[in-house]
Parts: structure tokens; sequence; C-alpha cells
């Protein structure tokens, strides 16, 4: 095979060519008006909470620190439109709600329990939302780093 031919079959432009290579890498392009993940007809809609980082507080020092991430799963029915309005205001609420929870119980050895957070922010989503907007809080991540000694 000719030295041109073997050099455009590989893709590079023989040497003293003008020629543009046959595949040039190119940076991935931007979607624009990429759709969003819709969920199935019926389904019920999730609003994913931003991670919460909460400093646990004893005799004046941050003595360990829990991280929790909180989903909320909707009635059947509601959308993430109905709660847009006050997002900003139930995170606030959850913030204030598992930063008391978590000074309350500083002295437990672990300050962190599943059912005792769902069971609070819940009731915080009913006093912000209405009752029976939210059908349950999830837990997706609890974390409590250790008690420093």
């Amino acid at each position: 095979m000719p030295l041109a031919r073997a050099a455009a079959a590989e893709g590079e432009a023989p040497s003293g060519s003008k020629e543009e290579p046959a595949h040039k890498e190119e940076a991935p392009k931007k979607e624009e008006n990429r759709p969003g993940i819709k969920p199935a007809p019926g389904a019920p809609a999730y609003l994913a909470v931003p991670l919460f980082v909460i400093p646990v507080i004893e005799g004046g020092q941050v003595t360990r620190t829990v991280s929790v991430g909180i989903g909320l799963e909707l009635v059947k029915g509601k959308t993430l439109d109905d709660v847009k309005p006050k997002e900003n205001e139930l995170i606030n609420a959850f913030f204030q709600e598992l930063y008391g929870l978590f000074g309350q119980r500083a002295s437990a050895d672990r300050v962190a329990q599943a059912s005792i957070i769902k069971a609070r922010l819940m009731r915080v989503a009913d006093r912000i939302l209405g009752p029976g907007i939210v059908q349950q809080v999830l837990i997706l991540q609890l974390f409590e780093r250790p008690k420093v000694a």
C-alpha cells in the first residue's frame, strides 16, 4: 500500500498534505435541550433534598458530625411543582430540626437514628407543605462520624 493511502487509512494526513485527518477528536457536544428524566405514568414523584452535614456540639465544641441525605416521596397525584414554591423554606426547617435533634441527643452514643429522624422530618414536612403532600420521608444516606474523645 502506498504511504499516502496508509496514512489516509490511519486517519492521518500524509506528510506535506494540507488535508484534515479523517477522524478528529472533538470535544463532547453540550446538549442544550436535554430532556429530564420523567417518572413512569402513575408513579409517585420524589424530591431529593440536598445533603445535610450537621455538627454536634457539646461543651461549646464540635464533637462529631452527622451527614443526612433525605428524599421525600410525594403522595400519588402530587408533583414537584406542588412543593417547589416552599422548597427553600422546607430545607431550612429540616436543617433546624436536625440541628436541634442532634443537639438534644449529643450525650447519646449515637445521635442519628433513622426512625426518629423520619418521624420528626415528616412532622416538619406536614407543617410546611401541608398534610397529605408527603407520603414518606426516605433516608438516602446516614453517616455519623464517631465521637472525638
